[in-house]
């Protein structure tokens, strides 16, 4: 807030001028503070860090934007009370608000373990983890933010995400339930605990914000399930208006070719932070009018998108609206736009191709077409790649390595299939082939970080520490940052002390 800034200034005046006659008592101190604050709202409004950020604004009061005040409000009505696991950033103001009848799990004003830290972190995905906190600091209540990144970072090291995995099983224990979420956070409670009966009342049973809900389409063939989800969606915008229920809701109506209502509930996401709801609203509604046979609205709409963010997906979808409008000429500046924004985009060349065809550039047609060869080869590699990144992942080493190869058969100049199965050999134990994988994924990319790190383990394994010590060197000059950043440090600051100790 404003009002710590200018303590600081004017003591630090005040110390400066306890000599100057006249200074706190006459006209220089108000107009200095008056020179002060237009300087502060200058700086931002021309965007200027640290005056500007767009979800902390500097001046009087709260930013309502960055705590998790909605879900403390619901617990204020609801009488929840006691130590509640808390996001590190949220403690002080849990505290500040709401000490002594509610107590945060952690507080970024004391000092905490990093063993500490690293479990608050993993409990959200961990069952074990979440029971092992809570049976030691006896907390009923979860307040947490959305998930951002995994903190397994693609677990076992593996290069790449399968789609949904970190969401999937963020805060999924059966003994936890989400009784409130809004735009900034999410509450669980303790089954079979003081607050069941709010539970019966309140839980979130079809609904799961943390997730992406495109992943709900095939269950929304059912109309029970869908009536439920559509109802949960309608408490949550009523209780807190929040931006994620109406896009939430926005989508389950297009999917269910209610489109007037989708645009309704879509024109009811708000812009904040971060902006990704917004987009969503913006394809959402124009989508919506061309179901309803409205190209030119729609148009407008996936413009509004773009001024957000440049996408590839957006410009293909103007352009085939320009298609619909029969207006050639824009459809292709569209369809080239979306090829210079990602060349993997592989559906737009036959379009594109065809519409040189139509317009008689013969030589374009060709090169369209051949590039569309080249394009569709790395594509299906990368569709391996993923099959092998979600097998792994649920430990089918076998699909995981078959997958993997197939990628490498269509895209054989990508690193990252060549260090997965790098990975599926270390934890098989087939260390030579591990070693062969790796080395030719770095023979690639010599800054392929994760094949820096297999081949770290195998040194280490193989009793060779100055190799792996290397390894673990090169790792971190590429990824500085992270889970495995951290593994890294400790192995090396093992390896220093090991040497030391001769």
């Amino acid at each position: 807030p404003i009002s710590r800034n200018l303590s600081g200034l004017l003591d630090a005046l005040r110390t400066g001028a306890q000599d100057a006659k006249g200074f706190w008592g006459g006209k220089i101190f108000p107009f200095a503070v008056a020179i002060l604050l237009l300087s502060c709202t200058a700086l931002s409004t021309a965007n200027v860090r640290p005056f500007y950020d767009s979800r902390k604004q500097f001046g009087f009061g709260i930013n309502y934007d960055v705590v998790p005040e909605g879900a403390l409000r619901y617990m204020d009505k609801r009488k929840i009370t006691g130590r509640v696991f808390n996001e590190f950033h949220w403690g002080q103001y849990i505290t500040w608000r709401d000490f002594p009848d509610r107590l945060a799990f952690v507080d970024g004003r004391f000092y905490l373990t990093d063993a500490l830290m690293e479990k608050a972190k993993m409990a959200l995905v961990e069952h074990t983890i979440l029971d092992e906190l809570e049976n030691a600091y006896g907390f009923q209540a979860l307040l947490v933010g959305y998930p951002l990144v995994s903190p397994h970072e693609g677990r076992g090291n593996v290069h790449g995400n399968a789609s949904g995995n970190l969401t999937d099983i963020f805060v999924s224990h059966p003994g936890w339930a989400l009784v409130y979420w809004d735009d900034r956070s999410l509450l669980y409670l303790k089954r079979g605990g003081k607050y069941d009966a709010v539970i019966t009342v309140d839980e979130y049973r079809f609904v799961k914000p943390a997730q992406n809900i495109y992943g709900n389409i095939l269950s929304l063939r059912d109309k029970d399930y869908r009536n439920n989800l559509i109802g949960e969606l309608k408490r949550n915008v009523a209780d807190t208006g929040s931006s994620k229920g109406y896009a939430f809701l926005g989508f389950v109506y297009n999917e269910t070719e209610r489109y007037r209502e989708a645009i309704d509930a879509y024109s009811r996401v708000r812009d904040f932070q971060p902006v990704s709801h917004l987009i969503q609203a913006y394809v959402g509604i124009a989508y919506a009018y061309d179901r309803l046979g409205n190209p030119d609205k729609a148009i407008r709409y996936y413009k509004k998108a773009l001024t957000i963010k440049k996408d590839a997906t957006l410009f293909h979808f103007i352009g085939k609206e320009y298609i619909k409008k029969q207006d050639w000429k824009s459809a292709v500046k569209y369809l080239e736009k979306a090829l210079e924004t990602d060349r993997g985009l592989t559906s737009v060349y036959p379009v594109l191709a065809g519409l040189y065809r139509e317009l008689g550039m013969g030589d374009e047609v060709r090169r369209t077409l051949k590039a569309y060869e080249t394009a569709a080869t790395a594509s299906e590699g990368e569709k391996h790649f993923k099959d092998g990144v979600r097998a792994y992942s649920s430990r089918q080493f076998e699909v995981a390595e078959m997958e993997f190869k197939r990628s490498i058969e269509a895209n054989p100049s990508s690193p990252a299939p060549y260090s997965n199965l790098g990975f599926i050999y270390y934890e098989t134990g087939r260390f030579d082939l591990a070693f062969i994988y790796h080395k030719k994924a770095i023979a690639l990319n010599p800054d392929f970080a994760n094949s820096h790190y297999g081949l770290a383990l195998i040194y280490k394994k193989q009793g060779d520490m100055e190799m792996g010590k290397k390894h673990w060197e090169e790792y971190l000059r590429v990824e500085p940052k992270g889970f495995y950043s951290k593994k890294a440090r400790e192995e090396m600051e093992f390896i220093n002390k090991a040497g030391k100790g001769r």
